[in-house]
């Protein structure tokens, strides 16, 4: 398979991913990335040494900003509002947000990326081979939208509980407290500990020469941000306060997001993720 039909592939599949977000059902969307990864992966090592190396020239490590192919606007502008054009659904918002750099640098990294953050916006490029950043940027959307709109909803559930329980009083609010925030600060770590744990998954599966070839790729993406020796930016800490109900809510959230291929199988019956709560 030559690589513009691995790509062609590719972009049938996410346009696919990207209907069955449409119409609500996020573990579609998840699975189908899920799937793209396995493609792409299952391509790479079918490839001749000589394949292979055609493939790392023809894709050299280069920087993409989320719904940009570099040649293209990447916002769009509504009621003085700033959207992804490729995403109008995602907002980007005037300062950095944690979860979502933590979100996106978890995701590229286990896909052989990494990210690139933009002062004064929630916004981030992804740093890697054109393959490899097409799935983690839709991956990484597809988590953003799910944690996102979960975060609200469970919300609203714990605060009418507590209100419920308080019998309409207002000493309830001090429980919701922090609650968003520590839902999207577990979501995100637990993300990254199931992206390790299916990364030790591939370690004891692949084989010698694959293994080699992924932390290749790794390595030259490293080697491209340590020789542009631009300033790094300064870690975030947003302290909005531990709320214990949001944070195990968080964690079930990410426990039931779809990182295997096999789930694609499943997209049609699960059509909403947390939806049995």
């Amino acid at each position: 398979m030559t690589q513009d039909k691995i790509l062609d592939k590719l972009g049938k599949i996410k346009a696919h991913m990207e209907s069955a977000q449409e119409i609500g059902n996020e573990a579609e969307a998840q699975a189908f990335a899920a799937m793209l990864q396995t493609l792409l992966a299952k391509h790479k090592l079918e490839m001749t040494d000589i394949q292979y190396s055609q493939h790392l020239a023809e894709e050299p490590v280069a920087e993409y900003g989320v719904g940009s192919d570099n040649s293209s606007q990447q916002y769009e502008y509504r009621d003085g509002k700033r959207f992804y054009k490729k995403y109008p659904d995602v907002e980007v918002v005037y300062r950095r947000i944690e979860w979502i750099e933590n979100l996106a640098g978890i995701v590229a990294r286990a896909h052989s990326c990494e990210i690139l953050v933009c002062q004064g916006r929630s916004s981030v490029w992804f740093v890697g081979r054109k393959s490899d950043v097409q799935i983690a940027e839709y991956l990484f959307i597809t988590m953003q939208r799910t944690a996102e709109k979960l975060s609200h909803k469970e919300y609203k559930k714990f605060r009418a509980q507590c209100r419920k329980e308080d019998n309409g009083g207002g000493a309830y609010l001090h429980r919701t407290h922090g609650f968003k925030a520590s839902f999207l600060e577990a979501f995100t770590m637990r993300l990254f500990e199931r992206f390790e744990e299916e990364k030790h998954k591939m370690e004891h599966d692949y084989s010698g020469t694959a293994l080699m070839r992924i932390n290749r790729e790794a390595l030259a993406v490293r080697s491209y941000l340590d020789e542009k020796k631009g300033k790094k930016a300064k870690s975030l800490n947003s302290n909005q306060g531990f709320n214990e109900e949001g944070y195990r809510r968080g964690k079930a959230t990410a426990d039931s997001m779809r990182l295997d291929a096999n789930a694609v199988k499943e997209g049609q019956a699960n059509k909403q993720i947390g939806g049995g709560r």
